[in-house]
C-alpha cells in the first residue's frame, strides 16, 4: 500500500541501495525487477480479458469475483510462464481486479423524491444492475508478459491454454489483439 503513495522520483530514490543487492529480506529477483522498473521496462500487455474475450460468458465468475482472486493470480502467472518456457520468476503477471464493493452502499439510506420518506440507496438506485452493467462494459483483466514484444504471441498462446485447463474458460484471440499483440 506505501507503493501507492510514492512519487516517481521518491520511488527511484529509496530504489537504488535495493538495485542488484541480494539480502536475506531482498532476493536478487526483487532487484530485478527494481532495475526493470527504474529502466521502464514495465511488463506489457499479453491479454485484455474483458465480457467480450472470454467463453462461456456466464462463467464470469471464474475470472472475477473468485474469493481466493489473489490465490488465483498468483497461480495462474507460474504455470503460464513454464507453459511458454520463460525462467524469470515474475516475468508473467495476472491481473483480476475485484467488482466495485456495493453491497455497503446499496443498504445506505437516502430520502425519495418525495422528500418525506426514507428508503434504501438501492431501490433509487438499484446497484444490481448497475454492477452487471459494469461487468459487462468495463471490467478489465490483464495477462502481463515480459517486455520484450516478440514473447508476448507466446504468453498469450499459454494464457489460453492454461485458463482452458485451469478455469475451464476459453480465451478468444481478441483478447490479444486487444492488447495489441501480433498473433
Amino acid at each position: 500500500m506505501e507503493l501507492l503513495r510514492l512519487t516517481d522520483e521518491s520511488f527511484l530514490r529509496s530504489a537504488q541501495p535495493l538495485l542488484g543487492a541480494a539480502t536475506p529480506s531482498y532476493p536478487t529477483e526483487v532487484g530485478r525487477v527494481l532495475r526493470q522498473l527504474v529502466d521502464r521496462k514495465l511488463p506489457k500487455r499479453a491479454a485484455i480479458l474483458t465480457s467480450g474475450t472470454y467463453a462461456p460468458p456466464h462463467e464470469l465468475h471464474r475470472l472475477i469475483g473468485h474469493p481466493d482472486r489473489v490465490a488465483v493470480e498468483e497461480e495462474l502467472g507460474p504455470l503460464i510462464r513454464d507453459s511458454c518456457g520463460l525462467d524469470e520468476e515474475l516475468s508473467v503477471l495476472v491481473d483480476l481486479p475485484p467488482l466495485p464493493p456495493l453491497s455497503e452502499a446499496a443498504l445506505s439510506s437516502v430520502v425519495s423524491s418525495d422528500r418525506e420518506t426514507v428508503v434504501s440507496l438501492n431501490e433509487t438506485f438499484p446497484t444490481e444492475d448497475w454492477l452487471r452493467a459494469y461487468v459487462v462494459r468495463k471490467w478489465r483483466g490483464h495477462v502481463f508478459g515480459p517486455p520484450d514484444e516478440a514473447v508476448l504471441p507466446a504468453v498469450f498462446g499459454a494464457a489460453t491454454e492454461v485458463f482452458r485447463s485451469e478455469l475451464a474458460v476459453e480465451i478468444d484471440e481478441s483478447a490479444g489483439l486487444l492488447a495489441h499483440v501480433h498473433l
